[in-house]
């Protein structure tokens, strides 16, 4: 299961560098050709799919992981619950052709800056599910020449 576990973690990495992948092909393109949809439909299913079923994992896994996985969730709603304060407290909704008010402009860049912190946990994840799946493998990539050195008679 701590092989399923990394698996869905490296998943999980690939699916957020995407993410941020198709932000920008969202903001460089125009918008009548709506590609920015890609990037909320992976946010949407993807990512909600992936997080569930790694938490799954990492509690079968038994590997001190699941408050990443458990944190990991809870930063993807903040995205949402960050377009939420954003259309409630200013009207600003980038979902329809509304004007977004500088107010909401502020509010809604913290999405940006969330993303930032679920690729960091992310990448946490992923290096604390490895030496988990692959032990020796790990132990072995640890010891470094000075280590190897260091510990000759």
């Amino acid at each position: 299961m701590r092989k399923v576990h990394f698996v869905l973690s490296a998943l999980i990495l690939a699916a957020v560098v995407l993410q941020f992948y198709l932000a920008g092909v969202g903001v460089f393109s125009m918008p009548e050709d709506e590609l920015f949809g890609l990037h909320t439909a992976t946010g949407r299913f993807v990512l909600p799919v992936l997080l569930l079923l790694n938490i799954a994992a990492s509690a079968l896994a038994r590997g001190r992981t699941l408050r990443y996985a458990l944190g990991l969730v809870g930063l993807l709603a903040l995205q949402t619950v960050i377009f939420v304060i954003a259309i409630v407290t200013t009207g600003s909704n980038p979902f329809e052709d509304v004007v977004i008010t500088t107010a909401g402009t502020v509010i809604l860049s913290f999405h940006v800056l969330n993303g930032l912190v679920i690729l960091g946990v992310t990448v946490l994840l992923v290096r604390k599910t490895y030496p988990l799946a692959f032990p020796r493998r790990a132990a072995a990539e640890s010891e470094t020449p000075e280590s190897v050195q260091a510990a000759a008679p």
